[in-house]
């Protein structure tokens, strides 16, 4: 895995303190959520707790630091768009990230299951998450947590079906 490539802003002192100028603002939270979702997505990642240190929300090399109010407005922020959902309770300060929303992560999914001739099949979450067949897929390694939410929204239109048997998932396609 390469070495993850922080944008320029990430090298901008006041890009750390949140900024009281409306639109620079909103700027700076935009930046902040796209650098926290390519981080995840390269990193695969898909937990975050703002109360760790990092270092995405911290460069030593200019010595500064998110501090915990910000992190907490930009994941609130990731939240409205789906990209984000708080897990724990809002003291526990973990969120599960989606670089795709848990819809766009199902359509995905879905795709693949109808191009691939996999529909009326039953396939497990290993061989789907860490198969030859998967390897070159979007979803492949992907956050079992997540995986499960997509197919459970895919469940919920009627597309597939998720069952368990003894400890182990599979999923059925339509």
């Amino acid at each position: 895995m390469t070495e993850f490539e922080f944008p320029w802003e990430y090298n901008f002192p006041p890009f750390f303190t949140l900024q009281k100028h409306t639109e620079t603002r909103k700027q700076q939270i935009s930046r902040w959520k796209e650098l926290i979702l390519s981080y995840a997505k390269q990193n695969n990642q898909a937990v975050i707790n703002i109360n760790d240190e990092s270092e995405l929300f911290s460069n030593s090399k200019i010595n500064r630091t998110l501090d915990r109010e910000l992190r907490e407005v930009i994941l609130t922020e990731l939240c409205k768009t789906k990209n984000a959902e708080l897990v724990g309770g809002k003291n526990s300060g973990t969120y599960e990230l989606y670089w795709l929303t848990v819809d766009e992560w199902s359509n995905v999914i879905y795709s693949w299951a109808v191009n691939s001739g996999m529909t009326n099949s039953v396939l497990t979450f290993f061989e789907l998450l860490n198969g030859d067949d998967t390897r070159d897929q979007q979803f492949y390694q992907l956050n079992e947590q997540v995986f499960m939410k997509a197919l459970k929204h895919l469940e919920g239109k009627g597309k597939c079906e998720v069952m368990e048997i003894d400890g182990n998932y599979g999923v059925k396609f339509f």
